[in-house]
């Protein structure tokens, strides 16, 4: 997420790094949650402990607590999804990963579409959730989405066997017609 650098002051997934983009220019990727409160919140792991060195599910606490937190060694907090939208502003291109965690995919979609309603720049919806794609073609289809995979059985996915195979090989592709 981002034009990261640690070193800089700008980790990955904050609004230093997405800055940094766009301050050069360069579109970029990013992962958007939904907080136990329904606020969309930027960050690549659901747990916090990798980027603030306290262990929090984000889909299990609330936007008022994950706000205490800092990212790294900086000042940088998690942001909000409407913060990167407002700041970028249609001046770079987007890529929107939507993670969603323990069936909350329709509502993680509606709650993103809340908010690029009134957005004015290019970008493309991903997720590694079928059903998430699944949603965008029936609600949203001039939206441009994406299907991402990975090898199920190399990760600690605690998914059943026959639906890693079916997710690694996009079996559902025919269903969710990605773009």
């Amino acid at each position: 997420g981002g034009l990261h650098s640690a070193e800089n002051g700008a980790p990955e997934n904050t609004m230093a790094a997405f800055e940094r983009c766009v301050a050069h220019g360069f579109g970029f990727e990013f992962d958007v949650r939904l907080t136990a409160d329904g606020k969309l919140m930027i960050m690549h792991d659901d747990s916090t402990l990798r980027m603030t060195g306290t262990d929090l599910r984000i889909s299990r606490t609330s936007s008022a607590e994950l706000d205490k937190l800092r990212v790294g060694q900086t000042e940088e907090r998690i942001p909000y999804f409407s913060q990167v939208l407002e700041m970028v502003s249609g001046r770079v291109p987007l890529i929107i990963e939507l993670k969603a965690e323990n069936g909350n995919h329709a509502q993680l979609c509606e709650a993103v579409e809340r908010e690029l309603s009134s957005y004015k720049g290019e970008y493309v919806v991903e997720s590694f959730d079928p059903r998430v794609v699944r949603w965008y073609k029936l609600n949203r289809p001039q939206t441009a989405r994406g299907q991402l995979t990975e090898d199920f059985f190399n990760t600690s996915s605690t998914l059943p066997a026959p639906l890693k195979w079916a997710l690694k090989h996009q079996v559902m592709n025919f269903v969710t017609l990605p773009d």
